[in-house]
């Protein structure tokens, strides 16, 4: 059975990255009306960074710094909305060497 268009479709995107940071990123969508949705991330690295969502690259939409190792787990409410026909991005910057993000979301009908 087809979907209606009228439902959102989901998306995960992981990476991981060694010695210049990493950059997850959900492609543009094919219908450029509609845009991409990010619901929550996950990252981890091993020494300090900036963590952002950004969309399209370069246009940071959320960002968070570490003075550290970290770990962190968040879920946006309400969710982050990427530009209108663009791709979304996580990005954790060039200062870890050991370093992985993970991204969930939905694409607007």
């Amino acid at each position: 059975m087809a979907r209606p268009d009228n439902f959102a479709t989901t998306f995960d995107a992981t990476g991981a990255g060694t010695n210049a940071g990493v950059n997850v990123d959900k492609a543009a969508p094919a219908d450029t009306n509609k845009r991409h949705v990010v619901t929550a991330i996950q990252c981890s690295g091993d020494s300090a960074a900036v963590v952002t969502v950004e969309s399209p690259a370069g246009t940071v939409k959320w960002q968070k710094r570490f003075n550290g190792a970290f770990t962190m787990s968040e879920a946006f409410i309400p969710p982050i909305k990427g530009a209108v026909g663009q791709a979304v991005r996580v990005k954790i910057s060039a200062s870890t060497a050991a370093c992985e993000a993970n991204m969930q979301g939905y694409t607007t009908p």
